[in-house]
């Protein structure tokens, strides 16, 4: 299924909400475990859920999503994200003018909700993570993707090209097949 999100933008702990709202709606329909694919900001936010969640997600797929290096992290402060990149940095500023816009009450990580928690919170043991990764990502390095205790898998590509990736997507049948 779909996110439901219109647009990826916005205070991060709406968004799982309203995410979370959907899974939940399609497990009870479909009594069947989850698989949750995010690519890049959606990752994280699928990171999160998946920890709130726990045992009813089976698969965790990671898309150019750098949950790796926010997890290295000793704590999630505004100024602890760094960005190397000139592109990566253009992006991290235009989504916080965006969140700033349409979330003008979310200071993230700073408001005391349980969205960073969640992200950092251990998911269940069974839940299978793989995080895919491109060499020419100048978004998100392939560094920042690294997940440990995760299949972490480097294709090459676009940022954006993951999601249309022929690689990526051998990767994502094979992990959802185990």
């Amino acid at each position: 299924v779909r996110s439901t999100l219109a647009i990826n933008a916005g205070c991060p702990q709406r968004l799982c909400v309203q995410i979370e709202g959907e899974l939940q709606r399609q497990r009870e329909r479909h009594g069947v475990p989850l698989s949750i694919i995010g690519h890049s900001r959606g990752g994280i936010l699928a990171r999160a859920i998946a920890a709130r969640l726990q045992g009813d997600v089976t698969s965790l797929v990671l898309l150019g999503s750098p949950v790796g290096a926010m997890l290295r992290m000793p704590s999630w402060t505004s100024a602890a994200i760094a960005v190397d990149s000139p592109a990566a940095r253009r992006v991290a500023d235009a989504s916080t003018a965006f969140r700033r816009l349409i979330d003008p009450d979310c200071n993230v990580p700073e408001c005391g909700c349980p969205f960073p928690p969640d992200l950092r919170r251990p998911l269940h043991p069974r839940t299978r993570v793989v995080s895919i990764c491109s060499r020419d990502d100048p978004i998100v390095p392939a560094a920042a993707c690294t997940v440990e205790g995760a299949r972490n898998v480097e294709v090459g590509g676009t940022h954006s090209g993951l999601a249309f990736n022929r690689d990526v997507y051998r990767e994502l049948a094979s992990a959802l097949a185990g």
